[in-house]
């Protein structure tokens, strides 16, 4: 019996090759990219939020910026686990705490959680004189693994630090974005599980206001400073692909590249499209 590539010859017969698995090329590309993804998430030892892509495409349409930025702050501050509670350093977090953390007002934190607790995405529990909040695990949960489906991964540690030199409507921004980036190439665009560089419809800042439901007064002046304090990049050749910060949010595991942008932006639907 061959036991080996090594002993393979013209003269082989499929007899000789018992215990030999035999794989299509499909197939081969198949195992490739799952030992690469594989290898990726090894490598990758951030510490991350999972955040549920189509719940949040649903809350969206019923928060105000401010909201949505106050939860995406709160998203990096949860308990490891199904819990939700907001924690830091070993203690759950009331509204102060974590006003300081996010270095936002308190009574601006108040107000928005507030009105997150009457929408029934955050939920308030008291103990004792304190009250502790925690985040609907149907939206987001913190772990160590990604579950399958539609998903993005939140980098807290390095979101945290965003966080605080941003505006509530520079997080709420970028919280509206995140069901709209591409999984491999992280543009915003209208089809963000494409994995075809010639099928990526992207989104110019017009489109980005109509789609979201933001006015494009606010998302003209947002985008600019939200690429200035590291949540957004962009590539500009006669067109611009507006990116969301690897550092800070993923879906996949690619390594995006200057060129990948460029060829999203000259092909044949972008060429099309008036800008």
């Amino acid at each position: 019996m061959i036991k080996h590539t090594k002993e393979l010859t013209p003269e082989t017969k499929v007899g000789d090759l018992q215990g030999w698995a035999f794989l299509s090329p499909k197939q081969q590309e198949s195992q490739r990219k799952y030992a690469e993804k594989q290898k990726h998430f090894e490598y990758d030892k951030r510490h991350f939020t999972q955040v549920n892509d189509k719940e949040c495409s649903t809350i969206m349409t019923t928060l105000t910026l401010p909201q949505a930025g106050t939860l995406l702050s709160m998203f990096a501050y949860m308990e490891k686990g199904s819990s939700g509670f907001l924690y830091y350093d070993g203690e759950r977090l009331g509204q102060k705490e974590f006003a300081k953390l996010i270095k936002k007002s308190e009574r601006t934190v108040q107000r928005n959680i507030s009105e997150l607790v009457n929408l029934g995405y955050v939920t308030a529990h008291k103990r004792g004189r304190k009250v502790c909040y925690s985040i609907n695990s149907q939206i987001a949960t913190r772990g160590n693994k990604t579950a399958s489906g539609y998903f993005s991964r939140l980098y807290f540690v390095q979101l945290r630090e965003v966080i605080r030199r941003a505006t509530i409507q520079e997080l709420g921004l970028f919280f509206f974005m995140i069901p709209h980036f591409n999984t491999e190439y992280y543009a915003i665009c209208e089809n963000p599980y494409e994995n075809r560089i010639g099928e990526i419809e992207l989104w110019n800042r017009e489109k980005i206001a109509e789609e979201l439901g933001v006015s494009l007064r606010t998302v003209k002046g947002l985008i600019p400073s939200m690429m200035r304090k590291g949540f957004l990049a962009s590539v500009k050749t006669w067109r611009t692909a507006i990116t969301l910060h690897p550092s800070l949010v993923s879906r996949g595991y690619k390594t995006v590249t200057f060129e990948d942008l460029t060829k999203i932006i000259e092909n044949d639907y972008n060429q099309r499209v008036e800008w």
